[in-house]
């Protein structure tokens, strides 16, 4: 199992600088979304870059109804050239009180077999989303045979949300599957309720308990603690000292 840490994006270079550095040794990658509600962020390619500067591996998230297929394959070819070697593939939100102009509407199963089709992709780890968890859904079976590498499910508040059907699937087929966790504190409560999250707080060594059991149970847990970067660096150091 790696540990993971979506980094909150900001144009304050100095802010992610300081983040990533207090970071290094405590995580295993970086993820990097883009654009995350909608809401017009640094270039996801551009923290991931700076992040492997500073010696992290990042996971370059890439939206793309924002993209035709040309300038997706063109931003991941950029990413090969600083080695960034794991790219997640999603379709990306969008602001519904705006106007909004979709360029690519295929289905991510489809991006996802092209993209491996190109022999300077091929090599890179590509992975796509995964909504629902119900391996007997159709579009989970859909999205389960694709030919992505790994699969990413959204929060999860403890191990009982991943059922153990999709974990004997993805074992039985060689599938890895990644979870989003979410970590919740004084400090970011009032705003994950504002985004409609459920909250349900737990101490840090309940949190503990929790990543430790689901390390033993999929490929890599992400964390997200959102306006609350101390909160997280308190977990981070108690988890890998336990």
């Amino acid at each position: 199992m790696t540990l993971h840490y979506e980094i909150e994006p900001t144009s304050k270079r100095e802010k992610l600088v300081e983040q990533f550095l207090k970071l290094k040794g405590l995580v295993d990658k970086i993820n990097v979304p883009e654009n995350p509600l909608g809401q017009l962020k640094p270039s996801s390619l551009a923290i991931s870059i700076l992040a492997k500067e500073l010696g992290l591996e990042p996971v370059l998230h890439l939206r793309t109804r924002d993209r035709n297929f040309l300038n997706l394959k063109s931003e991941i070819y950029g990413a090969i050239i600083f080695d960034i070697k794991d790219i997640l593939i999603v379709k990306g939100d969008a602001k519904e009180d705006k106007e909004y102009e979709i360029k690519n509407e295929e289905k991510l199963e489809i991006i996802a077999e092209k993209l491996k089709a190109d022999e300077k992709i091929s090599k890179l780890r590509i992975g796509l989303p995964l909504i629902k968890l119900d391996i007997y859904n159709e579009s989970v079976k859909t999205r389960l045979a694709s030919c992505a590498d790994f699969f990413v499910t959204l929060q999860v508040n403890s191990p009982e949300d991943i059922p153990g059907e999709l974990l004997d699937y993805a074992k039985k087929n060689n599938k890895k599957i990644q979870s989003y966790y979410l970590l919740i504190s004084d400090n970011n409560k009032s705003y994950l309720k504002s985004l409609g999250f459920e909250i349900k707080e737990k101490s840090i060594k309940e949190y503990i308990e929790d990543v430790t059991i689901l390390e033993n149970m999929l490929d890599a847990v992400i964390l997200s603690c959102p306006r609350d970067f101390n909160f997280l660096l308190d977990f981070l150091n108690k988890y890998n000292k336990r």
